[in-house]
């Protein structure tokens, strides 16, 4: 139980610089560069990604296991992640939500998803 809330902790923290990276990245892309709010947030999405699975993988789940295989398995994790951020991003400009709500609601959304599969799929611990 202990151990449960220990890697929630950490993951809150590495979820929180994470996704403070990917919106900023996002407000960066949007509007300093003009770019469209759906293909900004693939490229912020990939941002945060890179942060997420370094801090993940020292910090949260603290795992030695085979960086090939584990980060394979975490890229599954996040392009599944990443098609539901688009979709709720998406679903949010649509019916006429801000953009940058509907990117907060993407982010919440999409991170309970990646917590409970990197938990118990990518970070598994490893046999001995």
């Amino acid at each position: 139980m202990w151990k449960l809330a220990g890697e929630l902790f950490r993951y809150g923290v590495i979820g929180v610089s994470s996704s403070a990276v990917d919106f900023l990245a996002y407000v960066v892309f949007t509007r300093v560069t003009g770019l469209h709010a759906l293909t900004a947030n693939v490229l912020a999405y990939l941002v945060g990604h890179l942060v997420s699975y370094f801090g993940n993988r020292m910090f949260t789940f603290r795992t030695s296991g085979k960086m090939g295989a584990e980060y394979f398995r975490f890229w599954v994790v996040n392009l599944i992640g990443l098609v539901m951020s688009q979709i709720i991003l998406a679903a949010g400009l649509h019916v006429g939500i801000h953009d940058l709500y509907a990117k907060v609601a993407a982010i919440v959304l999409s991170g309970g998803f990646n917590f409970l599969a990197n938990r118990y799929w990518t970070y598994r611990p490893q046999p001995k």
